[in-house]
C-alpha cells in the first residue's frame, strides 16, 4: 500500500479533536483586541510579584522551577520573570470542577 494512502486512511479514522476548555483569557472575559489588556497579560513580573499573584512564596516558585513544575517562566540575564498570562494558565490548569 502506498504511503500516501496509509496517511489518508489514518486521517479518516482519527476522531476530531474534542473542544478544549476555555482559556483563562476567555473565561475572565478579557478582550485581546485591546492593547492595554495584551500589555497587562504579557507584562513580565518579578518572582515576588508573581508569587503574590499565586498566593505563594518566591521560594516555592524557585522549588517548582527546580523540579520542572509550576508556571512557565522567562529567564533574562539571570533574572527570572513570569508573564501574567502564564500565571493565569497555570492557575487554570489546576482548576477542578466538581461533579454534580
Amino acid at each position: 500500500m502506498p504511503r500516501q494512502s496509509i496517511l489518508d486512511q489514518a486521517k479518516a479514522t482519527t476522531a476530531p479533536p474534542t473542544t478544549s476548555p476555555l482559556s483563562p483569557v476567555h473565561e475572565l472575559g478579557l478582550d485581546l483586541q485591546d492593547q492595554e489588556t495584551r500589555d497587562w497579560l504579557m507584562e513580565p513580573l518579578p518572582c515576588k510579584k508573581a508569587a503574590a499573584e499565586l498566593n505563594t512564596t518566591a521560594n516555592a516558585l524557585a522549588t517548582y522551577r527546580c523540579r520542572g513544575r509550576g508556571p512557565a517562566y522567562i529567564k533574562h540575564g539571570g533574572k527570572v520573570m513570569y508573564r501574567r498570562l502564564d500565571l493565569l494558565a497555570y492557575q487554570q490548569a489546576g482548576r477542578v470542577v466538581p461533579c454534580s
